[in-house]
């Protein structure tokens, strides 16, 4: 064909056209800029010619005529290119502006090129109506540089058609030497255009198909000369026997006047597809850990038969197989109610999917369905939890369609694991992260044996599992470590929720940080001088993470005198009642050496003697009563009066705070 009786469509879609002779020509070109491109984004873009010629394959005579289709199938969105020509009176045929694939280049083709080949030649006598071959068009350099520009690509193929003058004939039986009758034949034939020289190229072609005779003979006529030609023998018709048999290759004769090809017996091998009837594959495997949104499939060796039993398009509580398959909750946590599903097979009936949809994880799960596999003696199957007996069968059981029972001889998988399929969800069996832990006093408070606050924090990111919750463990006076509380992490940094609560007088507090919690420890009212506060990171499948380094709050408060006064009840002594602030070391509370009695210029009034001391402890501190060896010497400096304590300690070793008169206070 010449360079005017081509034309260049394209379409977003690929379309097979038929091919005819055509005697003009459509050249479309694209505009653009002057801009220098590299030689690989040359070669990226390149465009190539596609040249060649049919002949016949015994006389090397031109054709002539024959309708050629190339189409070059996009793998982008750009769409499929289809050029469309006819041969000329020598045979030829060129396509320009051809897309030139990386692997289209002169290092070689690529079976993956996207290139599709169609010959008509129903213009000519003897010859096969159409050809089709996916071909491996490989582009070569005809100059530029070095083969890397764009233009001056070109691929030369060589087409060589035959003529239909063979006769074939043949005898099909089995390997047994059975004779097969009625079975479908189908011939096959390559084709082999050669590209640049190279004739590797070869595409498989159906070409006619025909049938056994009683005999077991077949014939096909106008099969082409010096042709490839192969066999296909199926019947299906006997499960027992089934044939589905591909021969070898065998060359047809060429040169003679009516050449013919006897093949004589041609054998092909029986299969006996009544045995076993089992599973090849579940997926995922059994004993297997899923996700929450996992369908499992078991696979056949055979399809499942269509009946009134396996039915998957009928709802549940119809009386087929979907009633007799359920799901087992084993904990730890609990699905929210029945675990509901959807069943559904392949085109063929092969593969059959389960698809559970309210899964939780962290957790342990059966698939049972071995009262849908299974099938009675008496015609009825197994049932499931949804029946009260065998549920009716009246037109099936599960079995495979030539009615075998589902067997596990053959099969990979027991019966238990297949039919009681054990399987968890998220069982990241990893530990989550370890908390490091930091506090801080809050405003201007300290941690007293009483009151005052810290604030705990750590980071709840970067954990080799998903965290769940994190426990809080504390300790006081440096005993044991007993849970106090249990934190849900999400509600902590989604809705940032304040949390207040009392546990031996620690409180916790959750900051506006979604990304820290925080804990504050407040009215350690049981005395304690300290408190140790420790976490652990819980995983979503309850895997416990290891224990922070703990953050220890200690007393540093020192004490005062909240209040002082004469006890009036007593008759014969007189006596006056201290309350500190915190409990206090007895010894220390208890020497009179660390108690003055002062009058309001501050001296000291020397005639208060101290006989005695009774101390009584409170949760809000501690109370000494001091008894002076006379009564009338308390209130009897006509002014205020004042007991001033020194050098008395709580029971943290915190000495009684001086700073504001803080150890001192009026009794009178």
């Amino acid at each position: 064909m010449s360079n005017n009786n081509s034309i260049y469509y394209n379409f977003k879609k690929l379309s097979w056209l038929l091919a005819i002779p055509l005697m003009f020509g459509v050249l479309i070109t694209s505009c653009g800029d002057d801009s220098p491109v590299s030689p690989q984004e040359q070669l990226e873009n390149a465009k190539g010619t596609v040249q060649g010629v049919v002949v016949d394959k015994a006389t090397g005579d031109p054709l002539s005529g024959i309708g050629v289709t190339l189409v070059y199938e996009d793998s982008t969105d750009e769409g499929s290119q289809t050029f469309l020509g006819s041969t000329s009176s020598d045979g030829s045929f060129t396509f320009r502006d051809v897309p030139v694939t990386e692997n289209a280049t002169t290092n070689g083709g690529d079976k993956s090129n996207p290139y599709m080949l169609r010959l008509d030649a129903s213009s000519l006598d003897n010859y096969r109506d159409s050809y089709l071959a996916e071909i491996d068009v490989v582009f070569e350099s005809t100059g530029g540089d070095n083969g890397a520009v764009a233009t001056d690509m070109v691929s030369n193929i060589r087409i060589p058609l035959s003529e239909q003058a063979v006769t074939v004939t043949g005898k099909a039986h089995t390997n047994s030497d059975k004779v097969i009758s009625g079975a479908t034949v189908e011939l096959y034939q390559q084709f082999n255009p050669v590209i640049n020289g190279d004739n590797s190229t070869q595409t498989e072609m159906l070409v006619a198909t025909g049938e056994t005779g009683n005999d077991g003979s077949f014939t096909f006529e106008g099969v082409e000369e010096d042709a490839q030609i192969k066999f296909r023998f199926i019947d299906e018709s006997d499960p027992a026997n089934v044939i589905d048999h591909e021969t070898g290759y065998h060359t047809t004769p060429s040169g003679e006047e009516s050449p013919s090809m006897d093949l004589g017996v041609v054998s092909a091998f029986e299969e006996d597809r009544t045995g076993a009837f089992y599973i090849t594959n579940i997926t995922p495997e059994p004993g297997s850990d899923v996700g929450t949104d996992t369908s499992f499939t078991y696979t056949f060796n055979r399809p499942v038969a269509e009946n009134s039993w396996t039915d998957a398009s009928q709802g549940f509580g119809n009386g087929t197989f979907k009633d007799a398959i359920y799901f087992e909750d084993y904990g730890p946590k609990k699905s929210p109610g029945d675990i509901e599903f959807d069943v559904s097979w392949n085109d063929d009936r092969t593969e059959l999917t389960i698809t559970p949809e309210n899964l939780v994880d962290a957790n342990e799960y059966r698939l049972r369905s071995r009262a849908a596999f299974d099938n009675n003696s008496d015609g009825s199957n197994v049932g499931g939890p949804l029946s009260s007996g065998p549920i009716a069968n009246e037109d099936g059981n599960f079995v495979d369609e030539y009615g075998n029972d589902l067997s596990y001889n053959a099969s990979d998988y027991d019966k238990f694991e297949a039919e009681e399929l054990e399987f968890t969800t998220g069982d990241n069996q990893n530990k989550p992260h370890t908390p490091s832990l930091s506090f801080t006093q809050v405003a201007n408070d300290t941690v007293d044996w009483s009151s005052g606050s810290a604030e705990v924090t750590w980071d709840i990111d970067n954990s080799p599992a998903e965290v769940k919750e994190y426990e809080v463990f504390i300790s006081k006076n440096g005993g044991p470590y007993e849970h106090y509380e249990t934190l849900d992490k999400d509600a902590l940094s989604i809705l940032n929720r304040e949390v207040t609560q009392t546990y031996d007088a620690v409180g916790i507090n959750v900051s506006d940080d979604p990304q820290f919690n925080n804990i504050k420890v407040t009215d350690v009212n049981d005395g304690a001088l300290s408190v140790d506060i420790k976490i652990r990171a819980v995983s979503t499948n309850l895997v416990q993470g290891d224990f922070s380094d703990p953050v220890t709050f200690e007393d540093v408060k020192q004490p005062v005198i909240n209040s002082a006064s004469i006890n009036n009840t007593t008759e014969s002594t007189g006596e006056v009642e201290v309350n500190f602030s915190e409990l206090m070391t007895k010894e220390e509370s208890t020497n009179p050496d660390n108690y003055i009695f002062v009058d309001d210029n501050g001296d000291e009034i020397t005639s208060i003697t101290i006989e005695s001391f009774e101390v009584t402890e409170y949760n809000s501190g501690t109370e000494v009563k001091i008894t002076v060896a006379d009564e009338n010497n308390l209130d009897n400096s006509g002014g205020p009066e004042y007991i001033q304590v020194n050098d008395v300690s709580d029971l943290a070793g915190n000495t009684i705070n001086t700073a504001n008169n803080g150890n001192q206070e009026q009794y009178n």
